[in-house]
């Protein structure tokens, strides 16, 4: 699982989505990507779900969010106490 924030400095969540789509250990197994951003944008949503990401939240991300999205994903209890 990697969690992405679409907005970084040398290269955007899009970017580095498909660069690692190109590491061949990447693209043999179900990798999960999680994209996190500020933006309110549909065209960030929409690209977001269309390139090989499962999941798009807005920060700030919490702990709520990321225990569903362990236990939803990856069948992973983390307790939000």
């Amino acid at each position: 699982m990697i969690f992405v924030d679409i907005n970084m400095p040398k290269m955007n969540g899009h970017e580095f989505v498909s660069e690692v789509m190109d590491i061949p250990v990447f693209n043999q197994q179900r990798t999960i990507i999680v994209h996190l951003t500020s933006s309110t944008s549909i065209q960030d949503i929409t690209k977001s779900l269309t390139n090989e990401v499962e999941r798009y939240y807005q920060k700030p991300l919490s702990k709520q969010i990321i225990s569903d999205i362990l236990k939803k994903d990856l069948n992973i209890d983390f307790p939000v106490n």
